[in-house]
């Protein structure tokens, strides 16, 4: 009980200072929406082996959501949730359209990147995050997207 104690209090402190991270950064930047990817029952029958299923699917995301959600709110920040099927795999340097496709004109080529079939190649998850935005926000990138950050930033909370 003191063990489950401890952890959540570690859990809440972590979500509470994501959030913020999130919100204040928001702000700094006069960003107006926030789009989260969400995919309902996207923890069931995963297989990532024994150890990492019992780590993943103990991680609260609807919780961090939620208090996204709720803080946005208290700063008067849009929060879209948006489903998320095949945004990963379709090459938006190539303005392919998100939906099934038989063959797909870029590829992952190794764990974390994607190369397009312009010839960039980029962090997998950078490509799945620009293709859940045009997802929610179809005109997102009107005017191109060569100038995007293409490599994530890993953010610790203190």
């Amino acid at each position: 009980e003191k063990l489950t104690h401890k952890r959540n209090n570690k859990i809440n402190d972590f979500m509470h200072k994501t959030t913020k991270m999130i919100i204040d950064y928001a702000l700094e930047n006069n960003i107006a929406t926030i789009v989260i990817g969400k995919n309902d029952g996207w923890k069931q029958e995963i297989e990532i082996g024994k150890r990492n299923n019992q780590n993943f699917v103990q991680i609260p995301f609807n919780k961090l959501i939620e208090q996204v959600e709720y803080k946005s709110e208290e700063e008067g920040i849009t929060v879209k949730s948006q489903e998320e099927s095949h945004t990963s795999k379709v090459d938006h340097f190539a303005n392919e359209t998100i939906e099934h496709h038989d063959k797909y004109l870029g590829k992952r080529i190794k764990r974390g990147l994607f190369k397009s079939s312009t010839g960039k190649i980029i962090n997998a998850d950078i490509n799945g995050s620009i293709g859940i935005l045009k997802k929610a926000v179809p005109n997102a990138f009107a005017d191109g997207i060569e100038a995007l950050g293409l490599t994530p930033l890993k953010v610790v909370p203190l």
